[in-house]
C-alpha cells in the first residue's frame, strides 16, 4: 500500500486556485448582468421615446383636424402646428407643416374636385386634406399620416322652417371653375332642398320650379304640375342635420376689428370690410357687397339687387327684391328669421351660395 501525504502548503495552493477561479465567475457574473441591465435601460429609453415621438405626432394631428373644423381654410396659406408637452425631455416637438419646403408636408386639396399628389407619393383625393404629423423626442422621430375629408355640404337651401315657391325657381350648383360667368341651366350640377318643418305642405314647389337635385322634407311635400325635380323626392322623412350657426357670433361689434355702423335707411350702398345696423335695416336701391360683411340686428328689407360677393347676416328675416347677384363660394346668407326673395327670371337674377334660415324661406323668379 502507497502512503501519500500532503503538506500544509499544497492545501493552502489548492484553496487559493479555488478562490481565485470563484471571484472570477463572480465577476463574469456582475459584467454579464451590469451589461443585461445597461441593454434593458436603453431599450426601455428607446420605448419611452418612441411613445412619446408618436403622442406628439398624434397631438400635432389632432390640433390641425381641430383648426381645419374651425376654419375649412386652414392650411390653404402653408400654415404650421408645433406641438410641446412640459413633461418630455427638452427639444421634443410634434409638428405639421403644409409647406412643400419641409421634408414632411401635409397636402390642402379641399378645394379641388381632382386629385393631387401628396408627400411620399400619396394620392390627395379632392374635398380631402393629407395631413403628416411628425413626432421628435430625442434621437427618436415618429411619422403619422390621416386623410381627412370634408365633403361640401350638400344643401342649396336648407330649412328648419318651410319652404314655397310660387315663381320661376331654378336650384343648382355651379361647377366651382365657372366662376360668376353667364348661368345656364345646362351648366348647373345637382343640389338638393331640404326643409325640417312637419307641417302637411312643409315644400311647395310652383309650376315653374326646377330643382337639380332631391327634395326631402319632414312634412309633405306640394309639387304643382310643371314643376321639375330632377333628383328624388322624400315626403315625411327623416329631419337632415342642419349647422346649428349662432348668428350672434358674426356682430363686429364684439369683434376687435373696426366696422362702419349704418343708420336704418340707405339708399345704394356698398360695403366694404363689416358693417352692423343695429336694428332693422332698409336699403331703397343695391347692396354692393365688395367682400363685405354686413349685419343686421333686426330685419333686413333691399329693394334693390344684391350684387358681389360677401355675407350678409339679418337676424330677424330678410325681404330682397329685384334680383340678387351674389356670387362666388363665400356668398352666404344667414337669417334667423323668415326670408323672401323675389327676383327677374331665373337667368338674370341669381344666388350663387348657401342660405340660412330659421324661418320660413320663399322664392320667386330667381
Amino acid at each position: 500500500m502507497k502512503i501519500v501525504s500532503r503538506s500544509p502548503s499544497d492545501s493552502k495552493g489548492s484553496s487559493l486556485a479555488l478562490v481565485l477561479v470563484v471571484t472570477t465567475l463572480a465577476f463574469l457574473a456582475a459584467f454579464v448582468m451590469a451589461g443585461t441591465t445597461s441593454a434593458h435601460l436603453g431599450f426601455t429609453n428607446r420605448s419611452s421615446q418612441s411613445l412619446r415621438a408618436r403622442n406628439l405626432a398624434e397631438a400635432a394631428v389632432a390640433q390641425t383636424i381641430a383648426a381645419l373644423q374651425e376654419n375649412p381654410e386652414f392650411g390653404k396659406s402653408d400654415e404650421s402646428v408645433q406641438v410641446t408637452f412640459p413633461e418630455n425631455p427638452e427639444g421634443s416637438e410634434g409638428s405639421v407643416s403644409f409647406s412643400k419646403t419641409d421634408p414632411a408636408y401635409s397636402t390642402y386639396n379641399l378645394d379641388a374636385d381632382n386629385s393631387r399628389p401628396g408627400y411620399d407619393g400619396r394620392l390627395v383625393p379632392p374635398q380631402s386634406v393629407h395631413i403628416v404629423g411628425v413626432g421628435r423626442c430625442r434621437e427618436i422621430t415618429r411619422t403619422i399620416e390621416t386623410i381627412v375629408t370634408l365633403p361640401p355640404y350638400p344643401y342649396a337651401i336648407a330649412s328648419a322652417g318651410p319652404i314655397e315657391s310660387d315663381g320661376e325657381l331654378l336650384v343648382g350648383s355651379l361647377d366651382p371653375q365657372n366662376g360668376s360667368g353667364v348661368i345656364s341651366a345646362a351648366d348647373l350640377r345637382p343640389a338638393h332642398l331640404a326643409s325640417n318643418d312637419p307641417a302637411e305642405a312643409s315644400v311647395q314647389l310652383g309650376k315653374d320650379t326646377t330643382i337639380i337635385g332631391d327634395v326631402q322634407s319632414v312634412g309633405g311635400l306640394r309639387l304643382s304640375e310643371g314643376a321639375v325635380v330632377k333628383g328624388q323626392t322624400l315626403a315625411y322623412g327623416q329631419p337632415v342635420t342642419l349647422p346649428k350657426i349662432q348668428l350672434d357670433t358674426y356682430d363686429p361689434e364684439g369683434g376687435a376689428s373696426s366696422y362702419q355702423e349704418l343708420p336704418p335707411y340707405l339708399t345704394d350702398t356698398t360695403i366694404h370690410g363689416a358693417a352692423k345696423a343695429p336694428g332693422d335695416l332698409a336699403i331703397f336701391g343695391d347692396l354692393d357687397l365688395n367682400q363685405g360683411k354686413l349685419y343686421v340686428g333686426g330685419h333686413l328689407t333691399v329693394r334693390g339687387q344684391i350684387l358681389g360677393q360677401g355675407l350678409v347676416v339679418a337676424k330677424n328675416g330678410a325681404d330682397l327684391y329685384t334680383g340678387a347677384r351674389l356670387s362666388g363660394g363665400q356668398a352666404v346668407l344667414l337669417s334667423g328669421g323668415d326670408v323672401s326673395i323675389q327676383g327677374g327670371g331665373p337667368l338674370g337674377s341669381f344666388f350663387q351660395g348657401l342660405v340660412y334660415t330659421e324661418g320660413r324661406f320663399q322664392a320667386r323668379d330667381i
